[in-house]
């Protein structure tokens, strides 16, 4: 007995953990985006700052989505 057939201790409770992962890391880099693009609009010295930041943030969020989409798309599985 190799301890598979307990619960949460399968493959895919694996898969699941891995994906829940990758889904709170786009959820925290569109909230830093927000929160700087929000922050960016408020009165004071760094509001240019600010929005470059956001830019430079929201471009990484979306660099690293693509690359997750074409490493989905080249599975072996797929």
């Amino acid at each position: 007995m190799d301890g598979r057939d307990k619960p949460g201790q399968g493959d895919f409770v694996g898969v699941r953990m891995n994906d829940l992962n990758r889904q709170q890391m786009f959820l925290a880099l569109i909230g830093l985006v927000m929160a700087l693009f929000v922050m960016s609009g408020l009165p004071g010295r760094w509001r240019r700052q600010l929005r470059a930041a956001a830019i430079v943030v929201f471009i990484v969020a979306i660099a690293v989505a693509l690359v997750e989409i074409a490493l989905w798309f080249g599975a072996p599985g797929r």
